[in-house]
């Protein structure tokens, strides 16, 4: 099998430079076939295949880069089906959902106001949220970084590894979203943002809905709304007091 993808896109993905993993990686039509080809990159991994459930059948892939790009074709029968991976790393084989298979998690009315910068409710879409699609459990993601030329979700499940989970982006709206299927509540996470210049740096979500005790800087995967509060009795109070004839503390920080 030769890759169906020219040689930079190829080296951009495996150096983590590509801007539009999308277009490249999941589920394609074959440029010289009726069929399909599934690219993933998996830049440890001894063996791969692409798996129909549905049908009981496993195509083999083929490396096509030595930075851990992976190539199998399928028949046009094949094609339409919701596949996943299974890949070898060593004696181990486990299940892998492909995130590059799942369309966007953002709609076009949410995009608008997010790009315009009226959204009123912009961390129901921005942050990390665990989210059902297709029937698969995992977290959408979803930040604002217009300057970026590259942005992944990295967490110790990837081994902080920003060129496996590279991010969709939104011209026009700045923003990149990435729905990780299996990534469950408690995981964290960072982002890896790789800038128009210099080198690529860590940053945490400043939509985060839960973080690592201090000093470490990680942020939690939380379902907003599953705290449990423990202060009703100082909010009843508070409503029962004429704050205008209490004392008040003032902080500053900068």
């Amino acid at each position: 099998m030769t890759t169906a993808i020219a040689e930079n896109d190829a080296l951009r993905l495996v150096r983590g430079e590509h801007p539009d993993p999308f277009r490249i990686l999941g589920l394609h039509r074959a440029r010289d076939s009726a069929g399909g080809v599934v690219r993933a990159l998996l830049p440890d991994a001894d063996a791969a295949w692409v798996v129909n459930a549905e049908a009981g059948t496993e195509t083999p892939m083929e490396r096509t880069h030595a930075g851990g790009l992976w190539e199998a074709e399928l028949s046009m029968q094949d094609r339409g089906y919701a596949y996943h991976l299974r890949v070898q790393h060593g004696d181990h084989v486990s299940a892998v959902e492909d995130p590059y298979r799942f369309g966007s998690t953002l709609g076009e009315l949410d995009l608008h106001l997010l790009g315009e910068g009226t959204h009123l409710r912009a961390y129901d879409i921005l942050g990390a949220h665990p989210f059902v699609m297709d029937g698969v459990q995992g977290t959408r993601f979803a930040v604002w970084a217009p300057g970026a030329r590259r942005v992944s979700v990295v967490g110790p499940w990837n081994v902080w590894d920003g060129r496996r989970t590279p991010m969709r982006f939104h011209p026009g709206v700045g923003i990149w979203e990435l729905f990780l299927p299996g990534l469950t509540e408690g995981a964290m996470y960072k982002y890896e943002i790789l800038p128009r210049q210099g080198p690529a740096f860590l940053k945490t979500d400043p939509f985060a809905f839960r973080m690592e005790l201090r000093p470490a800087t990680a942020a939690m995967v939380y379902r907003r709304g599953a705290y449990d509060w423990s202060d009703a009795e100082w909010l009843e109070q508070r409503r029962a007091t004429d704050a205008t004839r209490r004392p008040m503390t003032v902080y500053e920080v900068h």
